[in-house]
């Protein structure tokens, strides 16, 4: 599916409504992804994520989201145990469906078979994702999709 504007890419289809992702934590950095088509002057940053397919639990559809997003392999017995919840809103303000994810502390980038702080290009879905690296928390804020802000204050 080609992403045709943020909206879609933190909805990521009217047919889906829970999505689950994984956020790792490395050293006071989040790594973040930039969905493809949209703006870099605007808060469009998120953690890497996906739509959550009928009957499928939330820890493989996160596994299998990071995977595909950005070639990834996680490895589940590292996750944090519980999962986290982000609610995501109708335009009335009203909760339509949420974000489930699971946090991931890692000692190195090399944990997650990363070499430096990016992801190569050629790893990434690039008809979804565009860039994917590590920014440091507090560097964050002004970046991070507002739905993802809670994110940014429970992995500190």
């Amino acid at each position: 599916m080609k992403v045709k504007n943020f909206n879609k890419f933190i909805n990521e289809s009217e047919d889906t409504k829970n999505v689950a992702g994984i956020a790792f934590v490395w050293d006071g950095k989040l790594l973040l992804v930039h969905p493809t088509n949209a703006s870099w002057q605007h808060s469009a940053l998120g953690i890497p994520k996906g739509g959550i397919k009928v009957g499928e639990d939330p820890l493989d559809a996160a596994i299998r989201e990071v995977f595909e997003e950005t070639g990834i392999e996680v490895d589940p017995s590292k996750l944090d145990s519980e999962p986290h919840t982000v609610p995501r809103f109708k335009k009335d303000g009203s909760i339509d469906s949420q974000m489930i994810y699971f946090i991931m502390r890692i000692d190195d980038p090399s944990d997650i078979g990363m070499i430096g702080h990016k992801i190569d290009k050629e790893k990434l879905q690039l008809e979804e994702i565009d860039w994917a690296g590590f920014v440091k928390i507090e560097d964050a804020y002004p970046k991070i999709h507002k739905s993802q802000l809670i994110i940014l204050d429970r992995v500190r």
